[in-house]
């Protein structure tokens, strides 16, 4: 779950996949810009925010949601995970960060540069709740659209969305039971 813009059906999106999420044995994975639209940020007036869903999600944005500069993950912070295993390498030029981790989240890598209240500034965060999985990565998922890998963004990018995916995805199976 991720956008590009603030909607005005992020409370009811936020409200439904909330809810499936809360149904337990499901997997959900976030990425920039979904903090952006969080009614926390205090860069963005009138924001819709994300209904029910800010109450569960990994990251807050009370310090601001996303920075627009580059960054590279710190290396030493990276916690040993199906999520980060093989991830040593991953940056962005712009569209990550500027993050605050929610009580219960687990990060498992930050960014070498702080958020903009000098806290250590989440890369990736879990959370195991009501029998679901859910990541967040504090980079934009479309970055390919927006720039070149190699240059704009990149290192381990890919293999970190696709880490994050399968790791929210087990044990999850289909729910009616046929797939």
């Amino acid at each position: 779950l991720f956008e590009n813009g603030l909607s005005q059906n992020g409370p009811a999106v936020g409200n439904v996949v909330s809810q499936w999420y809360q149904q337990g044995n499901r997997g959900l994975v976030m990425g920039t810009f979904y903090w952006q639209n969080r009614s926390d940020n205090p860069n963005y007036t009138g924001n819709y925010g994300w209904g029910d869903l800010e109450n569960i999600d990994v990251f807050n944005a009370v310090t601001g949601a996303c920075e627009y500069n580059s960054d590279t993950m710190n290396a030493a912070s990276v916690v040993a995970h199906p999520v980060t295993a093989g991830i040593s390498t991953f940056f962005a030029n712009s569209y990550r960060g500027g993050v605050t981790a929610n009580p219960g989240t687990t990060v498992l890598a930050t960014w070498t540069t702080p958020n903009q209240a000098g806290q250590p500034d989440p890369l990736v965060g879990i959370r195991e709740t009501f029998g679901s999985r859910m990541v967040g990565i504090s980079a934009f998922p479309d970055n390919g659209s927006h720039g070149t890998y190699g240059s704009d963004y990149g290192g381990n990018f890919y293999e970190l969305f696709e880490n994050a995916i399968l790791w929210s995805a087990n044990p999850c199976v289909d729910a009616d039971g046929d797939g």
